[in-house]
C-alpha cells in the first residue's frame, strides 16, 4: 500500500494518496467509487484526493451490489442513515449568483393511453437562494415538476425560511367558491382598520380607538377590574341582572338635574314594568328610598307617570309600599295619572289598599292622623275623597266622625245591635228630615196652681233659633191649653190648664248661626249644564251606570275606575300573575 501517513493509534486508520490494495474485504466509499462485499470489514477512514471516504464494518447487514448501476451509489435494498443526511449547494455563491441545493428527486411511472408507453412523474424538491447580495439573505425549499424526460420546472408551492408558505396558483381548499380577496370590517365608532382588502398579499390590522378601560371614559368600550367591577357615568339596559352576595349590587349616583337610575318600559303585557324590586328577606325591602339630604322639598323615592307609584304585596303582613321621612310617601302624577295608586291583596282575606296609621305625639306635640286628603285646587269638583263601594260599603268608619261642612245624603238612619236580641239582630231608625236648617227641643212640664207654667231655655236658645213652632199636648186629661207668652229673653209660658196636670211641649226653631246663615240649604236646585241628563241613581230610572251623576263631574276618574276593574288592567296584573312575577325575576 502506498501512502504518505500511518496514524499509529490503529494499523488500520492513516492519510493516504493513491491506490490501496486491501487482504481483507472491506467497503470502499467516497464520491467516486463504491465496492460492495459481504463479508465483516474493520473499522477506518482516510482521504483519498480531495474526496472523503469512510470503511465501516458491516456487522453482517448486507448490502446488495448493483451490477448495472444507474448512478455513483445505487443500493437495491433498504438503507439507514444514523445521522443528517445533508445535500449541499451546487456551488458556492457570489455577488452575482446563488446555488441550489443537491435536489432530492422521487419518480413514479404513470401508463400513458395514447402513446401505449409508462411516462415518470417527476417530483423535486430542492432549496433555493433569496435575498442574495442583501443584507438579510434567506432561501425557499420549493417544489418542481417534470413529466417524462422534460426538466423539472418550478410548480408555486414554497416554503419559507420562517414556515411561511406560499401555495401555486388556482390552489383550492376543501369547500366551494374562490376566494379573491380577505377583508375585515368593524364597528368605525370603536376600531381603525387598514389594509384591507387584501387581494394578493398584505396585512390587516385592527386598532382600537379609545382603548377599553373599567374606569369611567367616553366612548370606551368596558373592561372590567380586577374584581370584575366598572364605573360609568350612565348605563342604559334593555335587561340588567345584578347580583352581590356580600355587598350592594347596583351603586348609581349623580350631581347633576339628571337620575341616577331611570327604568322605563314600553311592553304592555302584565311584567313590563320599568323598575322591578323583588326580596325574599323576611325584612328587607324590594325597593327602598333614602333621602339623607335633610331638605324638606327632597324625597326618598319620587314617582311621576300615569300611575306613579304602585305597591303590591302577596304576603300575609307584607307592605306594598313603605316609606319614611318627614313626607313618607309622596306622589306626584302628571296629566290624569294618579299620585298613589293602592290595591289591596286579594287572598282569602282581602288586603286594605292603603293601610294608614298616625304616629303618636311626644312632649306637648299633637298625635298625627291617619290620612290626609285634599282635592284639586284648580277650576272646580276637585273632590278631596271620592268613595265606592265594592261588595261592601263605600266608607266603614269605628268611632266618632266629624264633619266640617255640609253633609248630603240620599237618607240617613242609625243602626245598633237590637236591643232585645242583640246578637242576632239590628235594629234601624230613621232620620227626621226637613227643607229647613230646624231644631227640634221638647220636654214635659207641670202647671202651677194656677194651670200654668213658664218653660226655660238654654241662654244661646234664642241666639241660634228663630222662627219657632210651638205642639202642647195634655197628659191624663183635656184642658184648653196654649202659649200664654211666646220665646222672649229664651223663655215661654203655658197656660189654661189645671193645676199639677202634665203637658208635652215641643218648640222647634230654624238655625240662624253664622254658618247656617252662609250654608242655607236650597229646597229645590236645577242641576247645572254639566249634570243635565245624570242621575244620584240611574238605576232607579232604568239608566245606564254611565248616567250616574259621577260620570258628568269626574268622567276620567270613572273611566280609569272601570278599566281597573277590567282583569286585564294592570290595576289586577298581580293578582294572579303575583308568583309568576316573583318568579320570573
Amino acid at each position: 500500500m502506498s501512502h504518505e501517513s500511518i496514524d499509529h493509534e490503529s494499523p488500520h486508520r492513516g492519510w493516504w494518496r493513491g491506490e490501496i490494495t486491501l487482504s481483507t474485504p472491506y467497503l470502499l466509499f467516497n464520491t467516486n467509487y463504491v465496492w460492495c462485499s459481504l463479508f465483516p470489514l474493520i473499522e477506518g477512514e482516510g482521504r483519498n484526493g480531495l474526496a472523503d471516504w469512510h470503511m465501516l464494518p458491516l456487522s453482517n447487514r448486507p448490502i446488495h451490489r448493483n451490477t448495472h448501476p444507474a448512478g455513483t451509489l445505487d443500493v437495491s435494498g433498504g438503507a439507514f442513515i444514523r445521522g443528517t443526511l445533508q445535500l449541499p449547494a451546487t456551488g458556492t455563491a457570489t455577488a452575482t449568483k446563488g446555488f441550489n441545493s443537491q435536489p432530492q428527486d422521487a419518480l413514479a411511472s404513470a401508463f400513458n393511453s395514447g402513446t401505449h408507453a409508462a411516462v415518470n412523474q417527476h417530483f423535486r424538491w430542492q432549496a433555493e437562494p433569496a435575498g442574495n447580495n442583501t443584507s438579510s439573505p434567506s432561501g425557499n425549499f420549493n417544489l418542481l415538476f417534470a413529466s417524462g424526460n422534460s426538466v423539472p420546472t418550478e410548480t408555486g408551492l414554497s416554503i419559507g425560511s420562517k414556515g411561511l408558505i406560499t401555495f401555486a396558483s388556482g390552489q383550492k381548499f376543501p369547500g366551494t367558491g374562490t376566494v379573491t380577496s380577505v377583508g375585515l370590517s368593524a364597528p368605525g365608532s370603536d376600531f381603525t382598520v387598514s389594509g384591507s382588502p387584501v387581494t394578493t398579499s398584505g396585512t390587516l390590522a385592527l386598532g382600537w380607538k379609545v382603548v377599553p378601560t373599567s374606569a369611567d371614559t367616553p366612548n370606551a368600550i368596558v373592561k372590567r377590574d380586577g374584581t370584575g367591577s366598572f364605573s360609568a357615568q350612565n348605563i342604559a339596559a334593555i335587561s340588567l341582572t345584578a347580583a352581590n352576595p356580600a355587598g350592594v349590587a347596583i351603586v348609581a349616583s349623580t350631581s347633576s338635574a339628571n337620575a341616577a337610575i331611570t327604568g322605563t318600559s314600553t311592553g304592555g303585557n302584565a311584567v313590563s314594568d320599568g323598575v322591578d324590586g323583588v326580596t325574599s328577606s323576611a325584612s328587607a325591602s324590594g325597593v327602598a328610598g333614602i333621602n339623607n339630604s335633610g331638605g324638606t322639598s327632597s324625597v326618598g323615592v319620587y314617582g311621576s307617570g300615569g300611575t306613579a307609584v304602585y305597591g303590591n304585596s302577596t304576603a300575609t303582613s307584607g307592605v306594598g309600599v313603605y316609606g319614611s321621612g318627614d313626607t313618607a310617601v309622596y306622589g306626584q302624577a302628571t296629566a290624569s295619572g294618579d299620585g298613589l295608586y293602592a290595591v289591596g291583596g286579594r287572598g282569602t282575606y282581602g288586603g286594605s289598599g292603603v293601610l294608614a296609621y298616625g304616629a303618636g305625639g311626644s312632649g306637648a306635640g299633637f298625635d298625627g292622623v291617619g290620612g290626609e286628603f285634599v282635592g284639586g285646587r284648580g277650576t272646580r269638583l276637585g273632590d278631596g275623597v271620592d268613595a265606592f263601594a265594592g261588595s261592601g260599603v263605600a266608607g266603614y268608619f269605628h268611632g266618632d266622625v266629624n264633619v266640617v261642612g255640609n253633609l248630603t245624603k240620599g237618607g240617613g238612619s242609625f243602626k245598633i245591635d237590637h236591643p232585645l236580641d242583640p246578637a242576632n239582630k239590628y235594629l234601624y231608625h230613621s232620620f227626621v228630615e226637613s227643607p229647613d236648617m230646624k231644631n227640634i227641643y221638647d220636654g214635659v212640664a207641670t202647671l202651677d196652681a194656677n194651670g200654668e207654667a213658664v218653660i226655660q231655655m238654654p241662654e244661646w236658645f234664642g241666639v241660634l233659633n228663630r222662627d219657632f213652632r210651638y205642639q202642647l199636648t195634655c197628659i191624663g186629661g183635656f184642658a184648653p191649653v196654649y202659649i200664654a207668652e211666646e220665646i222672649s229673653n229664651n223663655q215661654f209660658k203655658i197656660a189654661g190648664g189645671k193645676s199639677g196636670m202634665k203637658i208635652s211641649w215641643q218648640v222647634t226653631g230654624i238655625r240662624q248661626d253664622a254658618w247656617a246663615n252662609a250654608h242655607r240649604i236650597p229646597v229645590e236646585e236645577e242641576k247645572n249644564a254639566r249634570e243635565r241628563g245624570y242621575y244620584l241613581h240611574p238605576e232607579l230610572y232604568g239608566a245606564p251606570e254611565e248616567k250616574q251623576i259621577e260620570w258628568a263631574r269626574h268622567p276620567d276618574l270613572m273611566k280609569r275606575m272601570k278599566e281597573r276593574q277590567a282583569p286585564s288592567h294592570p290595576a289586577n296584573k298581580f293578582v294572579a300573575p303575583a308568583q309568576t312575577l316573583q318568579a320570573s325575576k
